[in-house]
């Protein structure tokens, strides 16, 4: 007892000498803006903006009029149910802007419980004009007609939901009709064409459907490809869409397809690309383009005086293209700081920011910049990776680092928690856009490793391997193969969990964050893997968050807190 409440003293007192002064004031500032969900979508008249945010226990929905900047609030729920799967989809606005939608996980009074509802609300004010019970986890959402609605369902199926206006309510007119049952392989995508016309990807190829007479008729015949990103122009009946020729999602593309021509794909772009927009009026299109390490908006046109990039100099998440395709609205920033909703007139080539944020004080914390760089690994590929070391570095000093299998593709919040806190972060990908399933392979993670062991700031004790979700199996993969390497594991919402040996003389630490609402079984394996590692005398930590699978910004900012503290006591 003595000698582990000397070594936990010994531990505080390195985090107590470690820790920046005004934590909580760093913390503030660092989180001083909530994240923007999803592509806010304007309607059809280009006067109103529907966007969401991060709240406190899930995400806000506001109706934003443009002329003048003014929020109306209209709804607060989840994102994700308990397994993770998404249950938020921003919907817009009906053809004739009279109402707009939204789906998401309300709360059904007459059941009392939770479900998955379509909320209508009136187009101008906001106001809820009627909600029904749909199928969980939609995948995709369109406005078909001015009263019907095409919900891709989470069991592949693509049902039509009409609507019936009965006073200030909308109702469902009669039960959805099943329009198709889709492969469940592949991508998916899906575009209004007209009232009874819907262009959706099934099996990577296009397909069109007439919902008039329940047909479909397969407009490509590609073998191998990827498809994904569907948009269709009315001026001039072309589709644009993304796709990866070979299937590997490292070589995408935006193509054009003209139906009936020569029934072959025309390739636009040569760099990593994706979420094409068609333009007003045959003038050209929009893409995210991804080079070496910089993402950014890209607007192409045969017109010179149009054709620019967009936020060069700072990220791009997301975004969309208003219905007559003459303005932008992208969650971006103009330089390396937290996102904001900007408004681009593409003819006008005028900016601003509609919302006001992405500009936070730094009393207490200050901005760090990545540094990108590059390496190669034992089969001599090429490995592109960043760093960003910590805000107030001294020379000679050593730090401890951590080194993420979580692809980071923008600003993020919850790496400047660590360059505030006087923690080096890494990851093994490289800065640009990248899919949230690309983790790094393990020989370009030990590339990587051993760049950060020649760093004469890097403790190589005090190397500690991160992964959130999906990328937790990578860590568990290192870890299990590797143990040796690291000082200790962070685990994120986890879904594979390390087995500890029952003969470990020295194995890494533990962190794990866990969301208290995430699926009960992976609940389980988190306690089970904190408490085997309490048993086998390896310091461990577990935390559990108010949250889901995923976490919200409030979500993040209590848990870096903690794990900073994990950190640099020396854990």
């Amino acid at each position: 007892m003595i000698l582990v409440g000397t070594l936990l003293g010994s531990s505080y007192a390195r985090y107590r000498q470690a820790k920046p002064k005004n934590f909580t004031a760093v913390l503030d500032e660092v989180f001083a803006e909530q994240r923007v969900l999803d592509a806010p979508l304007v309607n059809n008249a280009g006067s109103e903006l529907l966007f969401a945010q991060d709240a406190k226990q899930g995400v806000a929905v506001f109706l934003m009029e443009l002329a003048t900047l003014k929020q109306t609030h209209i709804c607060e729920t989840d994102t994700e149910d308990n397994k993770g799967k998404r249950t938020f989809r921003l919907i817009g606005w009906s053809p004739d802007d009279r109402y707009l939608a939204l789906s998401a996980m309300m709360l059904n009074t007459n059941q009392n419980k939770r479900v998955q509802q379509l909320i209508i609300c009136d187009g101008i004010t906001g106001a809820k004009g009627g909600l029904f019970e749909i199928a969980k986890n939609p995948q995709s959402c369109a406005w078909l007609s001015s009263n019907s609605i095409v919900i891709l369902t989470d069991s592949h199926k693509l049902m039509l939901y009409t609507l019936e206006v009965s006073g200030n309510l909308v109702h469902e007119k009669a039960k959805p009709v099943q329009l198709r049952v889709l492969s469940n392989a592949g991508a998916y995508g899906m575009v209004r064409v007209s009232d009874n016309t819907l262009a959706y990807i099934d099996k990577d190829n296009l397909w069109a459907l007439d919902t008039s007479i329940f047909q479909a008729k397969q407009l490509t015949h590609l073998a191998g490809a990827k498809l994904e990103w569907l948009d269709y122009s009315q001026a001039t009946g072309k589709y644009l869409f993304c796709m990866s020729p070979s299937g590997n999602v490292t070589n995408r593309f935006v193509y054009e397809f003209l139906p009936g021509e020569t029934n072959e794909p025309v390739q636009l772009t040569h760099d990593y690309s994706f979420k094409g927009q068609w333009l007003k009026d045959k003038t050209g299109m929009a893409y995210v383009c991804t080079t070496g390490d910089k993402s950014f908006l890209a607007i192409e046109s045969e017109d010179i005086n149009i054709s620019t990039n967009l936020f060069t100099g700072g990220s791009i998440r997301s975004y969309s293209i208003s219905p007559k395709r003459d303005a932008i609205y992208a969650v971006a920033s103009l330089r390396y700081k937290a996102q904001s909703i900007w408004e681009y007139n593409i003819f006008d080539k005028t900016i601003r920011n509609v919302l006001r944020g992405g500009e936070r004080e730094n009393t207490f914390s200050q901005i760090v910049k990545p540094i990108s760089a590059s390496t190669t690994n034992k089969n001599g590929e090429t490995v592109e990776y960043f760093t960003v070391p910590p805000a107030k570095l001294v020379k000679n000093k050593k730090y401890p680092a951590v080194l993420d299998l979580y692809p980071i593709n923008r600003y993020d919040q919850n790496v400047q928690v660590l360059a505030n806190a006087g923690i080096y972060y890494s990851t093994a990908t490289r800065l640009g856009l990248t899919d949230w399933q690309q983790v790094a392979k393990p020989e370009d993670i030990l590339a990587v490793y051993n760049e950060l062991l020649k760093n004469p700031n890097i403790d190589a004790s005090r190397i500690y391997i991160y992964g959130r979700s999906f990328s937790t199996g990578a860590v568990t993969e290192m870890v299990n193969d590797y143990p040796d390497l690291w000082r200790g594991m962070i685990l994120f919402s986890p879904v594979s969990f390390p087995i500890i040996p029952a003969k470990a003389t020295k194995y890494p630490s533990i962190f794990i964050a866990e969301g208290d609402k995430d699926e009960d079984q992976l609940q389980e394996h988190c306690n089970h893997l904190w408490q085997d590692a309490c048993n086998r005398l390896v310091p461990a930590r577990i935390h559990f968050e108010h949250a889901g699978h995923g976490f919200t910004e409030e979500n993040y900012k209590t848990s870096y807190a903690i794990l900073t503290e994990f950190i640099q006591a020396g854990y």
